[in-house]
């Protein structure tokens, strides 16, 4: 990508966070997202709530000072998330309470108490229970998305002594869950959400949870956390498809019929996010899995994602996303990590394709009919029957993460190697 791509990319993140900031709607208190108002369960969350502009937010403050009407989105989002805390009782990353603090830490750490005290009341000898499943009262969930493990990466990631012995809980509940398989430990999804298969990469599997017990143990020294991180990568390892140089883990074991194609490649059920867990065992002075070095196999993970086909739709039902949780906007992040962060003499593949990612999310940008200067982007569901979704401003699944990886890439491409990195608790 050349200098004036990279113009590009910054006016794309320009023109798509101007889309998202006009779907912030608000009332007597404080800020939404949508053009109708959302349930209660999803106002202020990091998926598609409120919290998810908080991390937004953060990545544009990187790139140039806010705006009056962005510090008054900041100030009122910090204000709503501290004053609903108290009586946030679904704890998640990404769904309640550990995506506030997250968030709240993000825009204003001073003010992280009432969450950080929330969770320490609602936690159990389990862990924390979730209250997204009102079929399965008090059920407890162990993945990053909704369970343990996602409040276990926010709680170490916050790096604060009032928060240690949240991770500590976390942890001593993520132990007992663990199941024990031929190859090591698995945490799979109970068996009333999960259609009897397991997930096992990222977002709701065991390379999640395994990523979040090396995190932890590397913190707070705990080598049997680690030990047990070790043992869940080993589970994982032995699941993976290491053919011609590459490592990649199926969506479901078994497979079924659920997809078409076996595997996927974004941050929540491919390579790009299993990856994290042998960075996180590596960094914990684990130097191999299997007798496969962690971080040769982190490198493998990142060759299936570029010699997947992504970004081309190369067929119904493949790469037909662009958002961070499943698409392009996620995948291009881990690749600037790397290539901010390579010592192997990969940076320049790193980069490249990090560059090609971007200019797919440019040519991919939908101008908005009622207002042409902004810009936003549509998915493909191929199994429906009208294939295109409504655009979507949220984080994970919305234009706000992939203005915010837009940001980035041309932030990276202006300043070099050296440039600032937003610290999140899952992306290593």
């Amino acid at each position: 990508m050349n200098a004036a791509a990279a113009v590009d990319a910054a006016d794309a993140a320009e023109r798509s966070w101007a889309w998202v900031l006009d779907q912030v709607r608000w009332d007597d208190d404080g800020p939404w997202v949508g053009t109708d108002p959302p349930p209660a369960s999803e106002r202020d969350t990091v998926y598609e709530g409120v919290a998810g502009l908080a991390f937004a937010l953060a990545e544009v403050r990187l790139a140039r000072d806010w705006s009056p009407a962005e510090s008054l989105l900041a100030e009122a989002v910090v204000d709503r998330l501290v004053r609903i805390s108290p009586n946030q009782f679904e704890p998640s990353l990404y769904c309640g309470l550990a995506g506030s603090l997250t968030a709240i830490a993000l825009l204003d750490r001073s003010a992280i108490d009432a969450p950080v005290q929330q969770l320490q009341q609602i936690v159990t000898e389990s862990g924390w229970p979730t209250t997204l499943y009102p079929d399965h009262d008090r059920a407890v969930l162990h993945d990053v998305l909704v369970g343990n493990a996602g409040i276990v990466l926010a709680t170490a990631w916050l790096d604060d002594p009032r928060a240690n012995d949240l991770v500590t809980a976390g942890c001593d509940a993520l132990l007992p869950g663990a199941t024990e398989t031929s190859a090591g430990l698995s945490w799979p999804i109970p068996g009333e959400f999960s259609r009897g298969t397991e997930l096992p990469n990222y977002s709701h599997g065991t390379a999640g949870v395994a990523t979040a017990l090396a995190v932890a143990g590397r913190k707070l020294r705990r080598a049997d956390w680690v030990e047990a991180a070790r043992l869940g990568a080993q589970h994982v390892l032995a699941l993976a498809d290491l053919r011609d140089g590459g490592c990649r883990v199926p969506h479901y074991v078994p497979h079924g019929d659920h997809d078409e194609d076996p595997y996927t490649y974004g941050w929540c059920h491919g390579p790009t996010g299993t990856q994290h867990m042998f960075v996180a065992l590596a960094r914990a002075g684990v130097e191999s899995v299997s007798g496969s070095s962690c971080t040769e196999v982190a490198d493998r993970c990142l060759f299936s994602v570029i010699d997947s086909g992504v970004p081309a739709r190369v067929r119904p039902g493949f790469w037909d996303n662009d958002g961070r949780c499943c698409g392009t906007a996620g995948v291009g992040d881990v690749f600037l990590d790397y290539y901010q962060g390579a010592t192997d003499g990969q940076a320049d593949v790193y980069l490249g394709f990090a560059d090609t990612l971007a200019q797919a999310l440019i040519d991919r940008a939908v101008p908005n009919p009622s207002n042409p200067a902004q810009v936003y982007w549509q998915f493909v569901e191929h199994r429906r029957q009208l294939p295109l979704l409504d655009p979507t401003a949220g984080w994970m699944q919305g234009a706000a993460g992939i203005s915010a990886y837009l940001f980035r890439h041309a932030r990276v491409k202006a300043t070099g190697r050296d440039a600032t990195r937003l610290s999140l608790p899952d992306n290593l």
